[in-house]
């Protein structure tokens, strides 16, 4: 999938980590973020438009080993 697509009006992705903090807000469609040892993080990616919209996302949960 390209994010910057015109025909299908997608301009990017934003990516929230816990606590609402952004993580990412760009282009790109993939993003590495390291944790340490024994910890849980969720995480929410949301696909924004041409226009300004961004969609309410999707959610998943990573637990590092």
């Amino acid at each position: 999938m390209d994010p910057t697509d015109v025909g299908s009006g997608l301009a990017g992705y934003t990516l929230v980590g816990q606590a609402g903090t952004v993580l990412y807000s760009g282009t790109a469609s993939t993003f590495a973020h390291t944790l340490a040892t024994g910890t849980t993080w969720s995480y929410r990616v949301c696909a924004s438009d041409v226009a300004g919209n961004e969609s309410a996302g999707s959610t998943r949960t990573q637990a590092a080993l």
